[in-house]
């Protein structure tokens, strides 16, 4: 159990109470995808996509080839807008399976969806230059991507649709991002209610007193009042659900949320993500979902994926010990046969993400190690054996 003094350690970044008073750079308007002539603020990338796809006057009624990993909320989304979906493979090292892809392919394919899992960057040169070649158009879903790179490119710049969650890479209450090419019009976008721009401000703030106590009052109290917390948020438009609210479809940015990205320097964002994530890989290299030795040059990844087993009772034996953790993408969705790949059953039941955001330092990084080391130690330790009824009796 860790000990009361340690702060909880926040599986998404939060917001702290005085960072309001800051004045912050507009360091973050010189990379992209803020760089891109067009690009514009929408409310989640859930609706990026939607905004995105009606832009470039993608067919309605065509089939998008989509992944068979895959959230949710996206799958949710294309069919909102009028798209027949097909699912083609991803291989174990989470990448595109492109012989798959091409088997998939008819008159009817209009685009091919990929998403950079993880943060993680795509064959992005090799992926577009099939689409060019098949006369087909890219989406990038760079949801869990914002500020990674393959090499020199940044990811999103290659798609003829990009969609980013920026809000899910900095602390900001909403916010996704769209980038298109050749697009016949800006998107038309309504702004959020402001309520619902100052209920999850808030959030992020008292998400920042939260961690101040792991096993506190305030952590106790916060627990005690989730359903209080969502009877509020259900009450007006919030982001980050795990099922699509068409109600947010017709939302672009807060004013707010440029003024808050002003708080974020991009470059050291980058710079701690990436030392984070090579620290705790020295340390779970062993639990890790990614069969890489080293971090890819360029990539700015969001989480750091282990396997373990009872995800549920895992992640909350972490909790209580003061550790937050992402259960991203366990339920599969009505649309999809693709449970009959293995792989894809196998990573919802048993891949937990955990943190490595610039909000941590090197020893919040180690105590991270060490938690889950001491779980995975527990958990697969043998049991004793049972004593037979002859040795019992004495």
């Amino acid at each position: 159990m860790t000990s009361s003094h340690k702060r909880f350690l926040s599986a998404y970044f939060t917001l702290p109470p005085i960072s309001l008073c800051a004045r912050g750079s507009d360091a973050w308007k010189q990379v992209f995808p803020f760089t891109e002539p067009g690009g514009a603020w929408t409310f989640s990338g859930r609706v990026a996509l939607f905004a995105g796809l009606r832009q470039i006057q993608l067919p309605v009624g065509s089939t998008v080839l989509v992944p068979s990993y895959f959230q949710g909320t996206e799958i949710d989304t294309l069919i909102a807008a009028g798209y027949k979906l097909r699912f083609y493979a991803i291989d174990d090292n989470f990448e595109v399976d492109l012989a798959d892809v091409e088997q998939k392919l008819d008159d009817n394919v209009s685009a091919l969806y990929i998403i950079h899992y993880f943060g993680l960057p795509q064959r992005l040169g090799v992926i577009s230059a099939f689409c060019q070649q098949k006369g087909i158009r890219l989406i990038e879903d760079c949801a869990l991507s914002f500020l990674s790179k393959e090499g020199d490119t940044w990811l999103g710049s290659r798609g003829d649709v990009s969609l980013f969650s920026i809000y899910k890479s900095v602390a900001l209450p909403h916010g996704g991002y769209v980038v298109t090419k050749n697009p016949t019009q800006p998107p038309e976008l309504q702004s959020p209610p402001l309520f619902s721009t100052l209920l999850q401000t808030a959030d992020l703030v008292a998400q920042h007193v939260r961690s101040a106590s792991a096993h506190g009052i305030i952590n106790r109290l916060w627990n005690r009042t989730n359903d209080l917390r969502k009877g509020i948020a259900d009450k007006t438009v919030v982001s980050g659900t795990i099922t699509l609210d068409q109600k947010t479809l017709c939302y672009s940015a807060s004013k707010v949320v440029p003024r808050l990205m002003r708080l974020n320097d991009p470059h050291w964002v980058i710079e701690r993500r990436r030392a984070n994530f090579a620290l705790l890989h020295s340390r779970l290299r062993h639990l890790s979902a990614l069969p890489v030795e080293t971090l890819a040059e360029g990539a700015c990844p969001l989480f750091y994926p282990i396997y373990v087993e009872n995800k549920p009772r895992f992640r909350a034996e972490l909790m209580r010990r003061g550790v937050g953790s992402v259960n991203l993408w366990s339920q599969p969705h009505s649309a999809s046969p693709c449970e009959k790949w293995g792989s894809v059953a196998k990573w919802r039941s048993t891949i937990l993400e955990l943190p490595i955001h610039q909000q941590l330092d090197g020893d919040d990084v180690e105590r991270v190690a060490r938690e889950i080391l001491h779980l995975t130690r527990r958990t697969s330790a043998p049991k004793p054996a049972a004593k037979s009824a002859v040795s019992a009796a004495g």
